[in-house]
């Protein structure tokens, strides 16, 4: 477990294994990288090096006071890809995460040997604008847990079901001190431009991944396949928008067979 400075901010992460393949994993919006923890013994186990890295002001990672934009986040992952000497690597995104990892994709398509797009959406997050800005208002008068709480009610229910300890556990990492990573990684995603029309200029070999029982995020699998060149989609089935939580064996078989065929 270490941090490490990229963009004024101490940006956390945790490395496994010993693997000459890097994986990061990007994870979803208000979580953090302990979701990826059903991940990382198979990967291990199957010879890669994989960091989890918590996005700024999630987690252990600090932030900045004020908005953030999409390409902020995608800079921090940018710079700590550099200042680790990772050169390139398999980057995997979930959601928020998901849009991050496209959007360091399309700036820096250097850092990347493999691109992994999960329950991604290339437009802004307009569907949750307003609910975000009453939880942000929340957060802002010194309740951030609460309005944490109150999306995770909303929108992570499957995942809550799922993995309830884990839930709890990543529940209690919020609280005023990183109230602004929640502001501002809200207002990153609900303001970003649209990346849809760009999503062709993606070279790199490319999996898109959406659970059966996440219908929102489906039609954007379709547009990856057809618009990339090098791209596979796959539908998990029994699983929602936490594919990696939900059914993790079907999760890591699929994102193991990608890895190993780009060998």
């Amino acid at each position: 477990m270490s941090k490490i400075d990229v963009n004024g901010i101490n940006l956390w992460y945790e490395s496994h294994g010993s693997g000459t393949r890097t994986i990061v994993f990007l994870h979803a919006f208000a979580v953090t990288s302990k979701m990826w923890d059903f991940q990382i013994p198979a990967l291990v186990e199957a010879g890669f090096k994989v960091i989890c890295v918590d996005l700024r002001g999630h987690g252990q990672s600090s932030t900045l006071t004020g908005p953030c934009t999409l390409l902020d986040l995608a800079n921090d992952i940018h710079q700590l890809i550099n200042k680790l000497a990772l050169q390139k690597v398999s980057l995997v995104g979930l959601s928020t995460g998901g849009r991050v990892a496209t959007k360091l994709a399309l700036t820096y398509p250097e850092d990347l040997s493999e691109l992994v797009l999960v329950s991604t959406k290339s437009e802004p997050a307009l569907d949750i604008r307003n609910e975000l800005k009453e939880l942000s208002a929340i957060a802002l008068g010194g309740d951030v847990s609460s309005a944490v709480k109150q999306f995770y009610n909303n929108h992570y229910q499957r995942f809550i079901d799922v993995a309830p300890k884990l839930i709890e556990q990543m529940l209690s990492t919020w609280n005023n001190s990183n109230r602004d990573g929640f502001i501002g990684v809200a207002e990153a995603i609900t303001g970003m431009g649209s990346l849809t029309s760009r999503i062709h200029e993606l070279k790199m070999q490319t999996l898109s991944i959406a659970g059966q029982l996440d219908p929102s995020c489906q039609p954007f699998l379709a547009w990856y396949e057809r618009s990339i060149v090098n791209c596979r989609g796959i539908i998990i089935p029994g699983a929602g928008h936490f594919v990696n939580v939900e059914q993790p064996a079907l999760f890591n078989e699929a994102l193991i067979s990608f890895l190993n065929d780009q060998k």
